[in-house]
């Protein structure tokens, strides 16, 4: 709103201005904007302000943008484990449910009262796959989470 009756009132309303402002120490209008004639603006603000001279015209160059480091990303290994979970179902549609949850790797109901699940594979993540049985089936919690096989690694 102040930027229209600004431009009204100096007469800078000209397609491609973008910006005016007032620098009121130094008694300059700046004016930003693209394909501006630069003496025909002169003109326009002498016969509206009765003087205005042309301090200097530039060109504005956009800021350069910081590169930043690249990062150098290291694969992760995953080791095969084996997630047990406990879950409390009290149907067979439950565990149903439990087993497409989990069925991007091996997966076993075991315990007695069968409400143990086993889930072994790599890049299983326990705490997902236990946030998931918990939204879906209700109660559900890890009971261990154990490495399979030994990792060796050569120093």
């Amino acid at each position: 709103m102040v930027f229209r009756l600004f431009c009204t009132l100096f007469g800078l309303h000209r397609e491609g201005v973008n910006n005016v402002s007032v620098e009121a120490d130094k008694d300059q209008i700046v004016v930003i904007g693209v394909g501006i004639d630069s003496v025909c603006l002169a003109k326009s603000l002498r016969k509206k302000l009765k003087y205005a001279v042309i301090v200097s015209v530039e060109e504005v160059k956009p800021k350069e943008e910081e590169k930043k480091p690249e990062i150098e990303t290291i694969p992760i290994q995953w080791t095969p484990q084996k997630i047990l979970v406990k879950l409390h179902v009290h149907c067979a549609k439950c565990r149903t449910k439990a087993l497409k949850i989990a069925a991007t790797a091996p997966v076993s109901i075991q315990g007695e009262d069968r409400d143990h699940l086993e889930v072994i594979g790599d890049g299983v993540d326990s705490v997902c796959l236990t946030r998931a049985m918990r939204k879906k089936i209700g109660s559900a919690d890890i009971v261990k989470v154990e490495q399979i096989g030994g990792s060796s690694t050569d120093n």
